[in-house]
């Protein structure tokens, strides 16, 4: 029997799918939403550029600004941009909750800005009758109604509050808020320069300066924000502007727990360009303080006195321990370092075997309020033995505790320094 084998029959070829017209189309199409929905967005833009407050006539102060409970009004001012891509109507929509919770709110002054003009309103608030922290939200929005940016903060930390009085009794406050006063070299008083008996001073803040006629320039000082806060220490500074009348100026930083401060730090004279930095330990936790530069002309009596601006800092809740210590500058064949550190108290701390140069030290112990006695060494192996150079610092400084600190050994007459 003969079996024919028939030749297979193939199948027809599938017809491929296109899928590149299709993915184009999509791809296109979701990259023109895209670009429109980028192009848009960007398109009305603004940003807060500055804010301040204005109280009596202390005008233009950062916030938050300390103050007493004087029943005076107070307002905020706030600098926007629009850094859109077209001109556009902007208003600051400023809130302020009080203390007590309740909220102020003035209306919105709406205003048209080109692109790249900034804007700047102000906004008389409210009486300060309330003692606390002052809230404050401020929107940066659209004629649409439209939230371009926003800024949440203190606007006023208000400490105490003041009592009236009649002139003249026994014990009452004659200027029931803080002020300053710079008095200039004494002249005797021109007819119709002081008040009548028993004139009404108000209750206002304001600032006084009183000179003879062609009156000799104050110097002018400015208070830094606090730095390195910890829950027992904190590190105040001070930039001293212009020296005024006088070559150079005697500067200190008052501090305390009340805007009657009650402590001050070494004085020292700076030349316009210098600073004073000083570091106050022993502290309490948790604990709101309050501090302001001080500068004297001291060649003229009376002296020729600037207060810088009132801040405020809060230490640290938790108890901070530790540091860490780094170094540079080693010589070239040194590859280890070690450090040994003695307080006066008599407590060590010893950093052993040396380790890599480039690696930190990290101290996890106590750091004690009292100045050290340290000595860092640097090796050419791990193991010690001869050193390679050797430096001792004894009683010329403190560690505190929760700061990086780095040692120089290219020049032994460089301080210790912070990073």
């Amino acid at each position: 029997m003969v079996t024919a084998t028939l030749p297979a029959v193939k199948a027809p070829p599938k017809k491929k799918t296109d899928w590149i017209t299709p993915v184009a189309v999509a791809g296109g199409g979701g990259m023109l939403v895209f670009g429109l929905w980028y192009f848009f967005r960007k398109k009305t833009a603004g940003a807060i550029v500055d804010k301040w407050v204005n109280k009596g006539s202390f005008s233009k102060q950062a916030m938050p600004y300390t103050t007493n409970a004087d029943s005076q009004t107070f307002e905020v001012g706030v600098s926007y941009k629009n850094t859109g891509k077209e001109a556009v109507v902007l208003g600051a929509e400023v809130v302020i909750t009080k203390p007590n919770g309740e909220k102020v709110q003035p209306t919105v002054d709406m205003a048209g800005a080109d692109v790249g003009e900034v804007l700047s309103k102000e906004y008389n608030i409210s009486s300060v009758d309330q003692v606390g922290e002052w809230g404050i939200d401020i929107n940066i929005i659209t004629e649409k109604g439209d939230v371009l940016d926003t800024f949440t903060g203190i606007a006023l930390d208000v400490i105490e509050e003041v009592e009236e009085g009649d002139w003249g009794g026994p014990g009452v406050i004659l200027s029931s808020c803080g002020f300053s006063v710079t008095i200039g070299p004494y002249s005797p008083p021109v007819p119709g320069d002081w008040l009548p008996a028993n004139a009404e001073l108000d209750r206002k803040s304001f600032s006084v300066l009183i000179t003879a006629a062609g009156g000799k320039a104050p110097p002018e000082i400015d208070t830094l924000p606090a730095e390195n806060i910890t829950h027992e220490s904190v590190t105040l500074s001070a930039d001293l502007v212009d020296e005024g009348f006088c070559s150079g100026a005697y500067c200190y930083i008052e501090w305390g727990k009340t805007i009657s401060y009650g402590n001050k730090t070494t004085t020292v004279r700076l030349q316009p360009g210098q600073s004073t930095v000083v570091d106050i330990a022993g502290l309490d936790p948790d604990t709101k303080y309050y501090f302001r530069a001080v500068a004297e002309g001291r060649c003229v009596s009376p002296y020729l006195v600037d207060y810088g601006q009132a801040r405020n800092f809060t230490t640290k809740a938790e108890v901070v321990t530790g540091f860490s210590l780094g170094v540079v500058g080693a010589p070239s064949n040194a590859t280890y370092w070690n450090c040994r550190i003695e307080w006066e108290t008599g407590e060590e701390a010893d950093l052993w075997p040396p380790i890599p140069i480039g690696s930190t030290w990290h101290y996890e112990g106590e750091v004690l309020s009292s100045r050290v006695d340290m000595t860092i060494s640097c090796y050419e192996k791990s193991t010690g033995g001869a050193y390679v150079k050797s430096q001792r610092w004894q009683w010329l400084f403190r560690l505190y505790a929760g700061r990086d600190y780095v040692y120089d050994f290219s020049d032994i007459f460089e301080k210790w320094w912070e990073v």
